[in-house]
Parts: C-alpha cells; sequence; structure tokens
C-alpha cells in the first residue's frame, strides 16, 4: 500500500487500482461492468438502499474509473469519506468498512442490471456521437494508427455494448478480482480500514512494453454532416515516451502551440484571423500523440491546415515572443502548484511514480518544467509529424471569403 499521509483534507481517499488488457471486447465489457457496480451491491440490491448506505457514511462517495495507459486499462475504485477524527458518532468506522467491503469484494451481477446499464451506457454514447467534434476525432484515432490501441474508441460503440452477454461480465469481473491491487490512500486513515486494505492481494503495477505512435503517411478524410462550423482534428506523431527525459519539454511545447491561455494557435488563427471560433492542442501520453483540434468556419479549412503548419514551424524556427515561452511554463507551473490541493493529483502522482519507475517529486518535476529551454522546445517541435487529420463539414455551408495575411 502506498499511503500520502496528511491532515490538509477534511476527506480521506482510498484508490485501489489494477489493469487488464486493452482490447475492443474488454473496454466494452468494463463500460458495462463499472456501470453496474455504481449504484448496487450484495448487501445492497437497489439504489435506494445504495444511496441510504452512503448518505449513513456522512455522504461517502464510490467511483469506478478506467483510463488507456497504451496497452492496459487501468481500473481504480475509489472510496471518499470523512476522517472518521471528525465525526462523532458511533460505528462510523464500521459503516466505512462495510461500503468499502461492498464496492470491492461483493457487486451485484445480474440480468435486469446489465440491461439496465447497457440502456444507460447507449444514451450516453449517442450524445458523443451526435457531437462532431467527437467525430472527428475518432475517426483521426482510427486513420492514424489503423488495428493499434489508440484506434480504440475509448468510449465504446453501439455494436460493441449489444454483443455483451452477462456471462462475459461475470467472467471478467472473475479476472479482475483474482488480480492484485495496487492501494493509494491520501489522508488519515483509520487502523480498522488500513488494517482490511493490508489483507488484500497487492502489486505493483508497471508500464508495460507499448509501441507508440510513429511517423509515416498522412491519412485524411473528410465527413459530411449538417453543420454550422467545421469541426477539425489533426493528429500528430510526437515520437517522446511518456517516460522519456524529453517529455517536460513536450509539455512545454503543447502549452505554447494551444494548451494554455496565451498560445499561438489562438492568437494567429483565432484573434488575428478570425479563422476559427475555438483552437487548442493536447498530448495523449502514452500513445505518443500530439492532438489540434478546432472548430473552423466554413471555407477555412486550408487555409486554417496552413497556418497550424505555420505555427509548429515558428516554434521551431524560434519565431515568437521570448515572454510566451515563459508564460507556457508559469501556466504548467501553476496548474502543479493547484494539483497540490486536491487528493485526487497526488495519488495520481504517486501512482505515475511507480507506475514508470521513477523516483521525481512534485518539486522536481515543476524544475524539469522551470528548466526547459527554447532549443528544447524546438527539438520537441521538430519531432512532430502529422499522422492523419479529420474535417466533418456541410459540403453546402456559404463559404467566408477571408484574406489571410502571411
Amino acid at each position: 500500500m502506498y499511503p500520502i499521509h496528511t491532515d490538509k483534507f477534511v476527506n480521506n481517499v482510498i484508490s485501489l487500482r489494477t489493469s487488464i488488457p486493452f482490447t475492443q471486447k474488454n473496454l466494452h465489457i468494463l463500460h458495462l461492468l463499472w456501470n453496474m457496480r455504481r449504484s448496487r451491491s450484495e448487501k445492497y440490491p437497489d439504489r435506494a438502499s445504495f444511496s441510504t448506505a452512503l448518505s449513513n457514511a456522512y455522504a461517502a462517495g464510490v467511483g469506478f474509473n478506467m483510463n488507456a495507459y497504451g496497452p492496459e486499462l487501468i481500473l481504480d475504485i475509489r472510496l471518499v469519506y470523512i476522517r472518521a477524527a471528525l465525526v462523532e458518532e458511533e460505528g462510523y468506522t464500521d459503516a466505512i468498512l462495510d461500503l468499502l467491503d461492498q464496492v470491492v469484494q461483493h457487486p451485484l451481477l445480474d440480468a435486469e442490471r446489465l440491461e439496465e446499464s447497457r440502456f444507460e451506457v447507449l444514451t450516453r454514447l449517442q450524445t458523443i456521437l451526435e457531437n462532431p467534434d467527437a467525430a472527428a476525432m475518432l475517426k483521426a484515432a482510427e486513420l492514424a494508427a489503423p488495428g493499434t490501441t489508440l484506434s480504440i474508441p475509448v468510449q465504446g460503440t453501439p455494436e460493441g455494448f449489444m454483443a455483451v452477454t452477462l456471462e462475459d461480465v461475470q467472467e471478467l469481473w472473475k479476472e479482475i478480482h483474482e488480480r492484485p491491487l495496487s492501494i493509494y490512500t491520501v489522508g488519515s486513515i483509520e487502523p480498522e480500514i488500513e488494517a482490511y486494505l493490508n489483507a488484500l492481494p497487492q502489486a505493483e503495477l508497471k508500464k508495460q512494453p507499448h509501441e507508440i505512435l510513429q511517423p509515416g503517411e498522412v491519412a485524411n478524410e473528410i465527413v459530411e454532416r449538417e453543420v454550422d462550423a467545421i469541426s477539425l482534428t489533426q493528429i500528430y506523431a510526437d515520437q517522446t515516451e511518456p517516460d522519456a527525459g524529453t517529455y517536460p519539454a513536450l509539455l512545454v511545447l503543447n502549452s505554447m502551440l494551444g494548451g494554455c491561455a496565451t498560445n499561438l494557435l489562438f492568437q494567429t488563427i483565432r484573434e488575428k484571423h478570425s479563422l476559427c471560433y475555438t483552437i487548442s492542442s493536447s498530448v495523449i501520453r502514452f500513445e505518443g500523440a500530439l492532438v489540434v483540434t478546432a472548430q473552423v468556419l466554413p471555407g477555412s479549412l486550408e487555409k486554417v491546415q496552413e497556418l497550424i503548419a505555420a505555427q509548429i514551424q515558428r516554434l521551431i524556427s524560434q519565431d515568437y515572443d521570448p515572454s510566451l515561452l515563459d508564460h507556457a511554463k508559469r501556466s504548467l507551473l501553476d496548474s502543479l502548484a493547484e494539483q497540490q490541493d486536491s487528493s485526487r493529483a497526488m495519488i495520481e502522482q504517486s501512482f505515475l511514480n511507480h507506475y514508470l519507475s521513477r523516483d521525481i517529486s512534485m518539486e522536481e518535476f515543476k524544475e524539469q518544467i522551470a528548466s526547459v529551454t527554447a532549443d528544447e522546445v524546438a527539438q520537441a517541435a521538430g519531432r512532430l509529424c502529422l499522422r492523419s487529420w479529420c474535417a466533418v463539414l456541410n459540403p453546402e455551408a456559404v463559404e467566408e471569403d477571408v484574406e489571410v495575411e502571411e
């Protein structure tokens, strides 16, 4: 177990993690399994009784999350509750232990709950699929690396969810239940709860071998829909492993390009040329991918793509005000400082240190960010290689007559 001892929070947080291979089938089953477990257990077989149990424990909270880390899905069961020292009530710790045991060991997996969960998941998915920005992102990811984990839509597909059976759910739960856990806590965990956690089988999770996105030919597709703006997604291979010494430079590059409030993409394409409504960039850490997304004015798709390439070239040639680099680093450092006031972020930092087999404190990581130079940013920008783009647009939309200054 990996405890983070602190009294700065009112709540204690327990995070129990394990992993399974990231496959299409596992993804769909897990979505349904996690949804089934959110509001039911063997002892509390309906929403009302489960909610009452949480309320009786001073509004304790339960969460089931999953994230893709390259070839693995990292599963996270989380319990948040008020520290027992702040609750003057006999039996409070026992109530928390009961909830923890139900959440970890005793899910209710029956046919009725599966069908209910299937309906809930498909309803949420329909909303996602109707979003043109999401459609552009999903197609660009599929084009960038067909047949890899990057191309698997993490929200799932209707066909995938319809194919899941109760036997599938029960078998995956058995597999997960037999796996050891990596347990993280923040706060002052009570001795009885600590003893329960220590009795669970445990093992450290480690990053598995995985080939990140590599340079190659550019694939693209235009999807026609009745939309007002063009939804554009570009995916670049950043050629940077998540545990590489060059990773801090990639973070600063992303911040300068489109990740912070003052960035080249927004300043140039939105403010100077007024060719888009929104534009930003982000990093998919364990896939070695940098993503640019934008809502583009009709008729401006080609111009916007040219200007995106030009901003990357500016980073390579260091053709920008030096204050941009300082602002990007300050933005990242402020974000990291805010994480020190978040138990979730503290757990994530501790988990990443173990998962990536690194020994680095938050202060040391902040020093790495602060020391990134313009030359290192230029080198990171020089490694970017466009792999795919997708635009969702209305072919009948009126094109804007926009002059672009060089």
